[in-house]
């Protein structure tokens, strides 16, 4: 559910997070990444249209945080709009480029490679047939709410840790099940891309209809704990989502009229 939205454009920023492409064959622009100090992080697919979503996390060796703490002291708390203190705090941290910023409530569910409700099993597979390729996201991510867009299309939410839960402070997740408990809504927050991705390989439409894959992936720069938390509540928490419009498809704007319309 969509709590608020604002358009926002980063001009001037400090932060050593950055998009960041790579060519393949005659592709002056290929594959894309989100990457720290110019190192890649994650491998967050092509700019191909038709191929299959994914994401690889390359840099694991992790350690210290993506945000500042008087940012962190805010989104813990919980936030119900986009403030211009919150943007202004925001805009140090996140990229230089233009975003839609999206303040949701999300139910996220932990699934895995292979696991239950796993996508690439479940839903991309069957349709791209690339069972191969999937191996390549391996580890564990939290899937949100699945969205029918139009009679070919549907949309499918992602929040993609840069810590595996197995790292986690448990007394953290703790703390954050009780506040949940209480009714609370702690923030996340994410760095995201939006990518339309349409098979072309299959025989005869699948029985659904749906043929064309919306992929809203959410990397998250802080929430860990809490995400975690709110998957084993089965409840909800919210999240700042930060949608790249220079690293997205060009479905963003109406990603965001499909919030609004549906909230």
């Amino acid at each position: 559910m969509l709590l608020d939205h604002i358009y926002l454009k980063i001009t001037k920023s400090d932060s050593k997070l950055s998009f960041t492409t790579t060519g393949g064959g005659d592709w002056e622009v290929w594959d894309r990444f989100i990457s720290y100090d110019n190192e890649p992080l994650f491998h967050i697919g092509n700019i191909c249209g038709t191929c299959a979503f994914f994401f690889t996390q390359i840099k694991t060796d992790l350690a210290g945080s993506y945000t500042a703490d008087s940012v962190r002291n805010n989104l813990a708390n919980g936030i119900e709009t986009i403030s211009d203190d919150i943007s202004k705090q925001l805009s140090a941290i996140i990229p230089e480029g233009e975003y839609e910023c999206l303040l949701l409530e999300i139910q996220p569910y932990q699934t895995c490679y292979n696991g239950k409700r796993d996508y690439f099993k479940e839903e991309q597979n069957p349709l791209w047939d690339y069972e191969d390729e999937t191996d390549e996201t391996g580890g564990i991510y939290y899937r949100g709410t699945d969205s029918v867009i139009s009679e070919h299309e549907k949309l499918f939410e992602f929040f993609i840790p840069l810590y595996p839960p197995s790292s986690l402070e448990e007394n953290r997740v703790r703390f954050y099940q009780e506040q949940i408990r209480e009714g609370k809504q702690p923030t996340a927050l994410a760095l995201a891309v939006v990518d339309a991705k349409e098979c072309m390989t299959y025989m005869e439409i699948p029985e659904d209809g749906i043929v064309s894959h919306w992929t809203y992936a959410n990397y998250l720069l802080d929430g860990h704990h809490k995400i975690q938390a709110a998957s084993r509540e089965k409840k909800s928490i919210t999240l700042l989502s930060f949608i790249s419009k220079d690293a997205s498809f060009k479905v963003v704007d109406t990603l965001v009229e499909l919030y609004k319309k549906n909230n």
